[in-house]
């Protein structure tokens, strides 16, 4: 039966099962494999939240709120190299300023929206701009620049190697050739990543990535020599085809959401970017995301099991 594995983003996550029934019920609206679209499609969540943080998430009511996994954004205490320094300096200044942006619009008087432009309050408190910050640059900094980090007693990871290694181990255990990666945020990041850059990855049938950093310009320098502008398409293990889906309004990927001229075939686009609009405060949140009707449509064409 097809097989889609999901890979979660930045900051600290509800215990895996719990979350992998929140993002099932967001896309498949119930069960997995319940309705008759998606043929029995299966589904798995490749977890790694705890190798940055100590325990899972234990308020879950909140999840998905503006004020979710953001309550545990300590800054990055050490950076030891000029380059790490530009990396995070980068960085703090593109998802800042998409912050600032959005707080901008949330200030335009409702008379604009009457005059055509179509325009949603996105509040954003001093707090959470802060918290948000600090969880994002110290979880892309210490995945990228591979730190080492200790989120428990007896416990040692260099997270990028460990994550790398639990990803392949992830793909390969999935036998169905159809078989869709879906990362949101930073977990595209490690998917693109590992599919791109790991020598001897399993193939897959298709990509997804949802609210991705992988436009800023920070984050592909981290990918080379394996990425390049003009060849950055992962063609000897995503099979079929790669959707980017984003919402300008999205902290995350707001500053540079199309990707399809960054991670081109051959020198010509291969990526299909999709836009849609996130309602609501939180225009990261995955489940709305998975909601979305042009996501849906998307997945249930890369499956060829019939139309949404």
């Amino acid at each position: 039966m097809p097989h889609i594995t999901f890979v979660h983003g930045i900051g600290n996550q509800p215990e895996q099962s719990f979350l992998l029934s929140a993002w099932n019920a967001a896309l498949f609206n119930g069960a997995a494999g319940k309705t008759s679209k998606w043929h029995g499609t299966t589904s798995s969540m490749f977890y790694w939240a705890d190798i940055l943080y100590s325990s899972p998430a234990p308020n879950v009511a909140d999840f998905e709120t503006s004020q979710f996994n953001l309550t545990s954004g300590e800054p990055i205490q050490t950076l030891r190299s000029g380059n790490e320094i530009e990396f995070i300096s980068g960085l703090a200044l593109k998802i800042g300023g998409t912050l600032a942006a959005a707080e901008l619009v949330s200030q335009i008087p409702p008379n604009r929206a009457k005059a055509g432009l179509s325009v949603e309050r996105v509040p954003l408190p001093l707090w959470g701009k802060k918290y948000f910050l600090n969880v994002f640059l110290r979880d892309v900094h210490h995945y990228l620049f591979n730190e080492r980090f200790s989120p428990r007693p007896g416990e040692n990871y260099a997270v990028r190697d460990e994550i790398r290694k639990r990803f392949r181990a992830s793909v390969q255990g999935v036998s169905d050739p159809q078989h869709i990666v879906i990362g949101h945020s930073l977990g595209s990041v490690i998917a693109y990543d590992c599919l791109k850059c790991l020598p001897d990855m399993p193939t897959i049938s298709n990509l997804v990535t949802i609210g991705s950093p992988l436009g800023l310009d920070e984050i592909q320098d981290e990918l080379r020599p394996s990425w390049s502008r003009e060849d950055g398409y992962p063609s000897k293990t995503v099979l079929n085809s790669w959707i980017n889906v984003f919402d300008r309004l999205d902290p995350v990927d707001g500053f540079d959401p199309f990707i399809s001229d960054d991670f081109m075939l051959a020198g010509k686009p291969a990526v299909k970017d999709i836009e849609v609009i996130n309602e609501g405060a939180w225009r990261h949140s995955i489940l709305r995301y998975l909601g979305k009707d042009a996501v849906r449509n998307a997945l249930v064409g890369m499956l060829s099991v019939g139309k949404a």
